[in-house]
């Protein structure tokens, strides 16, 4: 897919109240704007290592989207099954 499909708005657009978007990287000036844009400021923006600091432990999340562009590492992967465990329905 190329730049500017709006296949990430599409995973902002779908996701639960109160999610958790991983981005692509530590840069997230972009992703933050696109929510805004999208009237979507609940989604809590990250960067995929945030998944590896366990910063998630004792929060709650109704949901996890991870952008179709980002790339884990193994640990950043472990991290978002760690994550998982923290969904609630809502």
């Amino acid at each position: 897919m190329e730049r500017g499909s709006g296949r990430t708005t599409k995973q902002m657009e779908g996701a639960p109240q109160n999610s958790v978007f991983v981005w692509v990287n530590g840069h997230t000036k972009y992703p933050e704007r696109l929510a805004k844009k999208i009237g979507r400021d609940d989604l809590k923006i990250v960067t995929p290592y945030w998944l590896e600091s366990n910063a998630w432990r004792g929060c709650r999340f109704t949901g996890v989207a991870v952008d179709h562009a980002a790339h884990l590492t193994n640990r950043q992967r472990d991290g978002l099954q760690g994550l998982l465990l923290y969904v609630i329905d809502a």
